[in-house]
């Protein structure tokens, strides 16, 4: 079978590819295949599966597309499809034909998880469109199957997924706590109201230090009063809103129609000397556009309180 040969020489490419280019784990791998190749895509499928086993493509998706073979006919210089036609020209019923397209395999493109590179790690939370509520199979594929392969995708990248659990950035005797704060699919139906349902977010804060400080991140800003309630994170970093992709540029943080479901729902915002900062994010959800509510990356700067 040629194909098991193929696709290890696929693999080889691939990464050769990714070591040359010093890209990130490979997400993606897609081929074309010519119609007059020769190549069977499903004895591909199955050699994919035993060539990639125990490698570092072995999570790798493969997807294969075919590519229309194109023949001539040397004796009245038609070209054609040959397909269920018995390798004869559809006009003259001519023998004579020469292949002139659909007679190679090609790595058509390779898809790879992007590396965003940091001194001290990149950090990531889960929020409600990482978990599988909007997967139309949620029977065959659980909310906990979906979660666990986005947190499996971030951590092939190199990010650190903060599962409701905490981390340290540590520089000489100094340290700087990250907590992350999980979506919880409880939180759902509420996701957009400003009274959640009791989530026990204290578990992400377990045996955290209360004299150093601290950085929360989550996706809904609405934990924002229980963390200042219970004294815990010192800034907390959120998004979820995008402004409801609508913000014109009226006062000091503009006006959304998100301030009518959303307490806090935009930049920043401070209470008992502890901070919030919500992040407008990018996309578009529900209606392709964003109005006033231009995409964003925030840089925030830390300065010891003596400085």
């Amino acid at each position: 079978m040629h194909e098991m040969g193929l696709m290890d020489a696929v693999l080889r490419t691939v990464e050769r590819i990714r070591q040359e280019q010093q890209l990130g784990p490979v997400r993606k791998i897609t081929i074309e295949v010519g119609e007059l190749s020769g190549v069977v895509p499903r004895f591909l499928e199955e050699c994919y599966e035993a060539v990639a086993a125990g490698t570092p493509f072995e999570k790798t998706e493969l997807a294969i597309e075919m590519a229309p073979g194109l023949a001539r006919c040397e004796d009245c210089r038609k070209e054609f499809r040959p397909v269920n036609t018995m390798l004869r020209c559809p006009a003259c019923n001519g023998e004579k034909l020469t292949p002139i397209a659909g007679r190679d395999m090609i790595i058509k493109e390779i898809e790879v998880y992007d590396q965003l590179k940091a001194r001290d790690g990149v950090y990531a939370v889960t929020g409600n469109h990482d978990i599988g509520v909007y997967v139309r199979d949620s029977l065959n594929i659980t909310y906990d199957i979906t979660t666990a392969r986005v947190i499996a995708a971030e951590q092939a990248m190199g990010w650190h997924t903060l599962d409701n659990t905490t981390r340290y950035i540590r520089r000489d005797k100094d340290s700087i706590s990250v907590t992350g704060i999980s979506f919880d699919v409880a939180l759902q139906e509420k996701r957009r109201s400003s009274k959640l349902p009791d989530i026990n977010i204290k578990r992400a804060y377990k045996d955290v230090p209360s004299d150093i400080f601290n950085i929360t991140l989550t996706h809904i800003p609405q934990h924002w009063d229980k963390i200042v309630q219970d004294k815990l994170g010192d800034i907390t970093l959120a998004g979820h809103i995008h402004a409801m992709q609508m913000k014109l540029p009226i006062g000091e943080r503009g006006i959304s129609p998100s301030q009518i479901k959303y307490k806090r729902w935009s930049g920043l915002y401070e209470q008992q000397g502890r901070w919030l900062y919500i992040n407008d994010g990018i996309g578009y959800g529900m209606y392709p556009m964003r109005i006033g509510a231009r995409p964003e990356i925030t840089v925030i700067e830390l300065k010891h309180r003596s400085k």
